[in-house]
Formats: structure tokens, sequence, C-alpha cells
């Protein structure tokens, strides 16, 4: 099993050669490897630069702590007010270097679907989804993230029936994965004319958009560079086989469809 040390020196070197093929021509031309390079060299640049920060932090202490002990006077507690800055210091950075080697979530990076659906409340909770969409479209706007309306349906009192966004942001995954699930609200509805309090609900459904998938356009190649097996016409009978000559069959090595036609209506009468 490696040390922290050996796994900071492997991904070290890890970002060396991310940095070096960044700086490839071919790399340019391709966008999704681009990115996906660019996100890894943000990941490994932090973790580079939250170790320096340690390794700097420890080796001020170290120095601290000698000079402390070989120092008397008004040096001295100088040194000691050094020392315990930088002992204060490594437990913050021993953290936050120990977060960033956590593992990621795979879908860290990608864009979020929002959906939001006014539940158990009649027309009060289409009221209460209104509300909701509001406050995540406020609340991209503030993260600084595009928000795409896929589909938006306005109820009869202007609440909302059901709204789908499309939300596009570095960390809008991060922050929105855990809206998931039913929104509870309890509160004097608009519908309510004596002034009761009613309990009403929406639900939230938050999903990574999915990767484009290339298993489509796959098919359709494989289809156009497929090859049609057509019978050929025989030159002896063409009167007879020129209707099946074509007919889309399997290979003729091992197709007896026409034989048997052709058979069929050359046999001589008894």
């Amino acid at each position: 099993m490696r040390s922290v040390d050996e796994t900071l020196n492997v991904l070290q070197d890890e970002l060396h050669s991310v940095e070096s093929q960044l700086s490839e021509p071919d790399v340019a031309s391709d966008l999704a490897r681009l990115r996906d390079l660019s996100r890894r060299h943000k990941e490994l640049l932090e973790i580079n630069n939250a170790w320096i920060e340690l390794k700097a932090a420890q080796s001020d202490f170290s120095t601290a702590k000698e000079m402390f002990n070989e120092t008397s006077g008004d040096d001295r507690e100088l040194w000691r007010e050094e020392m315990n800055n930088a002992e204060e210091k490594i437990p913050e950075l021993e953290v936050n270097l120990e977060t960033l080697l956590l593992p990621h979530d795979p879908n860290e990076g990608r864009n979020v679907i929002l959906e939001i659906r006014g539940a158990e409340g009649g027309e009060e909770a289409n009221l209460f989804a209104g509300d909701l969409a509001q406050m995540y479209r406020r609340y991209a706007a503030l993260r600084g993230w595009k928000l795409d309306v896929i589909e938006e349906r306005e109820s009869e009192q202007g609440g909302v029936d059901e709204a789908i966004y499309l939300i596009k942001g570095e960390d809008a995954w991060f922050r929105l994965q855990h809206e998931a699930g039913v929104h509870r609200v309890q509160r004097v509805p608009v519908t309510e004319a004596k002034g009761r309090v009613h309990t009403s609900s929406a639900t939230c459904r938050c999903c990574p958009r999915p990767k484009r998938s290339t298993s489509t356009s796959t098919r359709a190649t494989s289809r156009s560079t497929s090859t049609d097996h057509r019978v050929p016409a025989d030159r002896a009978s063409t009167r007879l086989t020129r209707p099946f000559a074509s007919r889309t069959c399997r290979p003729a090595s091992s197709c007896r469809c026409r034989t048997r036609r052709v058979r069929s209506r050359t046999a001589p009468k008894p």
C-alpha cells in the first residue's frame, strides 16, 4: 500500500503528463478530450497546490521550532509565535488535502436536468411548485449558471403544473444533487377562503444530463455499409428470373427460395 507522499508524487507526475497533452495541437480539435483533460488538470492542480502549502507549513514549523530551541530573549518569543502559527495551519491544510484526495463523484461537473411538479394539494401544490421554480431560477442566476427552459406549463391560477430546466454549470450537480425529493409547505393558501392552514407538496427530480451516445450513429453506419445480397439473373431463363433479380435475400450460396420458385414454374406439365 502506497504512502501519502508516494500517492502525491504519482499525482504530480500525472499533472505533468496532462499538461504536456494539453499542449499537443491534436487535442484542440477534439472537444471531448480537451474537456476531460482540462477537468483533470484542474483537479490535479488543486491537489498539488494543497500539497505544496502543507509542505511549506511543515517546513516553517520545523524551522521555527529549531530556532526557538537555539535562541533566547525576545527572539525566542518571536520564534514561539511563528511556531504556533505554523502549527495551527497544519491540521487545516491536512484536512483540505485529505478532502481533495477522496474519490470524486462520477457525475461531478455534468449539467443537471431539474424537474418540478405539483403533487398533493391541488392548485395550491401547483402554486408552491411555481415558488420552487422561481427559487431555483434565482439561485441559478446567483451562482452564474446558465438555465435553459425545456418545458414549462402554467396552471390555472398562475402556478406551475410542470417545469423542466437544463442547468449548465461546473458545480451544478454538486449543489443540486440533494434537492431531489418531496418538498412540503404548510401555509394558508390563496385558494382557501376560511383562512385554514393547508399542507401542500411538490416533487423535485434532479439528475445529471446523460452523455451523448454514439450507438445510434454506429447502427446507422453499419446499416449503410452493409451489402444487400441480390440474386443475379440467370441468362438461360431471363424471363422467369427477372422478377427475382432485385429481391433482397440471403447469399446465393445459401438461398433456395429462387431455385424452388423457378423450378416450380419451369417444371414440365405431366
